[in-house]
């Protein structure tokens, strides 16, 4: 007679579906290490299963039938490096959504979501862009994000000091960062760069799980009838509020 399966914690019942059969292996790695914790030991064929009914399936055979292969992610863009908090967690490079090319960032199976962040950026001269209004946009999508996807651009002074940035953390709703399963949304940053500016570093990052995408990324000085995105500069020229009156 065969053994009944051991049932998935109640705790796990909302965790999003998933999309891929390496996903899905990663999340029967993770959940088989958890009931070990609680001196429930599972075998791995077990773990496939309970994912399996986690996703309202019978078992592992059912679902993985319905699962896509994990998109492989190619090497790094020309002209393009890794950054981040902790880039080691993340899979960074060129791949193939549908029939777009883009650059995509994801978290490595098995890695804890967190609040990691990993980022493709590059930095340029700021000469060119010194004391004019610039505008970083690109399209992009998002494939089961945890955290954030979003576009971000950065003016840097000689010593590294940081004068003007935004990443649309705080745009209004449906103007940040994009969460979830998004097809190609549309996104800018536009920020007025100082003088004494010596760098511009932009890209886009993602942070927490899933894949991000980016394609058509441009970087180009507009009028000043295009509204900026950030409120102000990161450094004030004065103190300003100090009893918080306004």
């Amino acid at each position: 007679m065969r053994a009944p399966r051991p049932q998935p914690p109640a705790m796990v019942k909302d965790i999003p579906m998933i999309m891929t059969i390496d996903r899905a292996k990663a999340r029967a790695k993770t959940l088989r290490g958890a009931l070990a914790g609680m001196t429930h030991e599972v075998s791995h064929s077990q773990a496939l299963d309970l994912v399996a009914q986690m996703e309202g399936l019978r078992d592992w055979n059912t679902l993985s039938a319905r699962l896509a292969p994990e998109v492989q992610i190619g090497p790094l863009p020309q002209g393009w490096m890794r950054s981040g908090d902790q880039p080691e967690r993340f899979e960074m490079g060129v791949a193939r959504r549908g029939d777009q090319r883009a650059a995509a960032i994801r978290l490595k199976p098995g890695e804890d979501r967190g609040s990691a962040f990993g980022t493709l950026m590059q930095m340029v001269d700021a000469v060119a862009y010194r004391g004019r209004r610039v505008a970083l946009e690109g399209d992009l999508a998002a494939d089961e994000v945890t955290g954030g996807l979003t576009i971000w651009l950065r003016a840097d002074a000689a010593d590294k000091q940081v004068l003007a940035f935004d990443n649309l953390e705080s745009a209004a709703a449906g103007a940040g960062p994009i969460t979830g399963d998004a097809d190609w949304t549309h996104r800018r940053v536009v920020l007025d760069i100082p003088e004494d500016a010596a760098a511009l570093n932009y890209g886009f990052y993602l942070r927490g799980g899933g894949t991000a995408w980016c394609r058509g990324l441009s970087l180009r000085v507009v009028e000043e009838d295009v509204e900026v995105t950030a409120e102000s500069g990161v450094q004030l020229a004065a103190p300003q509020n100090l009893d918080f009156s306004a």
